[in-house]
């Protein structure tokens, strides 16, 4: 009783609301005296006790302004300073024409690191597509078509994963 009556006034999320409770995703179906109802990815409907929501940490989803998305590109690590260079340009380019259609708020893009395989650029922007998981995820797959459809044109390797083994004859 205690817990319907913490989440009713304390109000951390509204039926249909995309919530993560214990690191799992869910959608509020409804708010009971006793339990949570909440539809996971399958449509299957849980039942969770209110005494577990108040216990655990709850992240709302729905009333957040944007969200955040990170990603790394792996370059061959044959590319020209002058390729990377064009790489990151190339990405920044493509978030910068989100930007101005007022579908990401900001972005950075850098050479990250040398990793063991790759170079590696790290890129994050923040979407204002927030309402709906629909748009953000067309949103991104626009974006990463986009990024491969320029990274050819541009004639940019994107590395895969290798390793080099060199054998030698000890005397």
């Amino acid at each position: 009783m205690f817990g319907a009556i913490n989440i009713l006034l304390n109000k951390p999320f509204s039926i249909w609301d995309y919530v993560r409770i214990n690191w799992v995703t869910w959608t509020v179906k409804d708010i009971g005296l006793s339990y949570l109802t909440i539809i996971d990815k399958l449509w299957h409907q849980v039942m969770i006790p209110n005494e577990v929501i108040i216990s655990n940490n709850v992240e709302n989803f729905s009333i957040r302004e944007n969200r955040r998305t990170d990603f790394s590109i792996w370059v061959a690590f044959w590319t020209s300073l002058e390729k990377m260079q064009e790489w990151v340009l190339i990405i920044e380019q493509i978030l910068n024409e989100e930007v101005e259609k007022w579908d990401i708020w900001k972005y950075r893009v850098n050479f990250d690191m040398f990793w063991e395989f790759s170079l590696n650029i790290q890129a994050t922007y923040f979407s204002l597509l927030n309402d709906s998981i629909d748009e953000y995820v067309k949103q991104k797959e626009k974006i990463n078509l986009e990024i491969k459809n320029r990274f050819k044109n541009a004639g940019i390797d994107m590395a895969f994963p290798t390793r080099e083994l060199i054998i030698r004859k000890e005397s």
